[in-house]
């Protein structure tokens, strides 16, 4: 939903079948299933290639997009582009893909994306820098016309890196389809060039209780099974979902990888099956309806599950039985289960269990609040809160409560709308009264979990302040009055991880930003602006100097001037001699 119609619709409640591994592995090479269309896509390294991730492992509240490619432990590859094509797009951020460049294949097809590189090629790199000198900001995304940068075939496009929401250096690589602009997966055009005989892993077995049902004689909670005692059998009786902990390995690294086909067989009848070799930007918060989110939630484990709600978020990709993926044991008899883990090359693994069905009392669950179907807009008004729940916000029917209580570290009451271990499809909207006499340039609405507080992007608008939250918790109006901080100037250093005696220079301090987070900074050296480089991990911005920018020898001034969110500002000067 574009802002516009989000506020919009603010105002409004204010005022009031996939293949299986082998044939996956039969079409590997085609870029459209249906099409039987071999494409040939040039490597982007000169060197063998090792995968440090894979397509559509589950990330929070997004499926893994494309592969990590390993860069051998540092920064500085020439990257090859995959074939003819134009640069579409640009993206320069501190975060999410940092420096990535997108090209356009009309030919084929496709666009291929590079993620997190250290340096654009020069006839890039000076576009770019025009376009952050003109904006005079670091953060830029751009778009360009076909014929404006032409790119062929195994030209060197950038330097890969370790650039935004990077954990080490590596390229980060997508291939999409034009026409549907869903992301596929990029192995089927490099499969011939990596070797992998090595099956998936299985960590923990879990058996969910629904609706009441019973669970090793418990009820609410998953029973699990850790990797050895998978022969004990679990008890069960009632609505029940299988889960499974496990990820995929590789030939040649230690690196743990997401499972891309998952299938549940009991009594020898497939009742679940799911993979994930494409999807859809639109349906990446969809991951949510794979996993168990409650164990995300509190341990940040990935418990995949077979249950498909009722929304069928991921119809595409996930097929299910009659009982959507949910096991009736109603019988006291023993159900022979099975998942079957398979990766790209067909590798595969068969973990086996079983569930002895043995009658118990129906204790049926507890709920608060109302039930709010996954299709439906609902809107629950209380005089501390109005809350918009939009269509298929929720999988599936969900009780939502919203209640309010006193908060003294707020101004105004704490708001707690449904429960944290709730998956969210789509944001919902909430609108929280404006405290009175506040300044309310400088309010915010802020997630509260504990004592650590995290603003949500919101808006005053119609006495309220409103914001689009992503997950169910307490939220409350906070006032952020304190400016961001310039800190840690090191003067004239030389690049890092470069001790040489001739390395270049470079200028390096610290921003940072207590509650709403940096919106903007500007540096200027002699009142000209230049582009500092900003890296959120680090939360530091760097100049690289440059004698044909800045004169040696002599005194020079830095002034720094940063914003946050909400308006507050910092500026502090330096003095710099290289």
């Amino acid at each position: 939903m574009k802002r516009i119609a989000l506020f919009a619709a603010i105002s409004v409640i204010i005022a009031c079948s996939q293949p299986n591994a082998e044939q996956a592995h039969v079409d590997a090479n085609s870029c459209d299933v249906d099409s039987g269309v071999v494409i040939d896509l040039h490597e982007p390294f000169d060197f063998p290639l090792v995968l440090a991730g894979n397509f559509g492992e589950l990330r929070p509240y997004h499926f893994h997009g494309g592969l990590d490619f390993k860069t051998q432990g540092v920064t500085g590859k020439p990257i090859h582009c995959a074939a003819d094509g134009y640069v579409s797009q640009i993206i320069v951020s501190p975060w999410g893909y940092g420096r990535a460049i997108f090209v356009t294949h009309p030919e084929i097809g496709l666009i291929t994306v590079y993620g997190h590189l250290d340096a654009f090629a020069d006839k890039i790199a000076k576009k770019v820098e025009a376009e952050q000198i003109k904006r005079e900001s670091f953060a830029v995304d751009l778009e360009f016309p076909q014929g404006e940068i032409p790119i062929t075939r195994g030209e060197i496009i950038g330097l890969s890196g370790n650039a935004g929401s990077s954990g080490g250096p590596h390229l980060h690589m997508e291939v999409r389809e034009i026409a549907s602009g869903n992301a596929i997966d990029p192995l089927r055009f490099f499969d011939d060039r990596i070797t992998d005989n090595t099956p998936p892993e299985v960590r923990r077995l879990s058996l969910i209780p629904l609706d009441g049902a019973t669970v090793d004689g418990k009820g609410g909670t998953p029973s699990r099974r850790d990797k050895g005692e998978f022969s004990r059998p679990f008890t069960a009786w009632g609505l029940v979902v299988p889960a499974i902990e496990a990820y995929d390995r590789m030939n040649g690294t230690s690196n743990i990888f997401g499972i891309k086909h998952l299938t549940l067989k009991v009594d020898g009848i497939e009742m679940y099956r799911r993979t994930i070799d494409h999807f859809r930007f639109d349906h990446n918060r969809a991951i949510n309806s794979l996993v168990y989110f409650p164990d995300y939630v509190n341990n940040g484990r990935w418990t995949m599950t077979t249950l498909d709600p009722p929304s069928h978020p991921l119809s595409d990709n996930v097929t299910t039985n009659a009982f959507n993926g949910v096991l009736y044991v109603l019988e006291e008899r023993t159900y022979h289960c099975e998942f079957i883990l398979s990766d790209h090359y067909g590798n595969s693994l068969t973990v086996p269990f079983n569930i002895e069905g043995k009658k118990s009392p129906y204790r049926a669950a507890e709920t608060k609040g109302a039930v709010i179907n996954s299709g439906s807009l609902a809107t629950i008004v209380i005089p501390e809160a109005k809350v918009a729940i939009m269509p298929f916000t929720l999988f599936a029917p969900t009780p939502i409560e919203v209640t309010a209580a006193t908060d003294r570290r707020f101004l105004s009451p704490l708001v707690s709308v449904g429960d944290q271990h709730i998956p969210v499809n789509q944001p919902f909207l909430l609108a929280i009264p404006l405290p009175a006499n506040a300044d309310t340039q400088r309010l915010c609405l802020v997630r509260v979990n504990g004592d650590n507080l995290a603003a949500v992007d919101s808006r005053v608008t119609a006495g309220h302040i409103a914001a689009e939250c992503g997950r169910f918790g307490k939220y409350a109006i906070a006032s952020d009055t304190v400016p961001p901080t310039i800190s840690h100037f090191t003067g004239v250093v030389p690049v890092a991880n470069d001790s040489s005696a001739n390395a270049p220079r470079q200028l390096c301090l610290r921003i940072a930003d207590n509650l709403t987070g940096i919106d903007s900074y500007k540096c200027y050296i002699d009142n000209r602006f230049v582009i500092f480089e900003h890296d959120g991990k680090t939360a530091t911005i760097a100049y690289r100097l440059n004698p044909n920018k800045v004169a040696r020898g002599k005194k020079h001034v830095l002034k720094v001037v940063v914003t946050d969110a909400v308006g507050n500002k910092r500026e502090s000067s330096f003095d710099f001699t290289w």
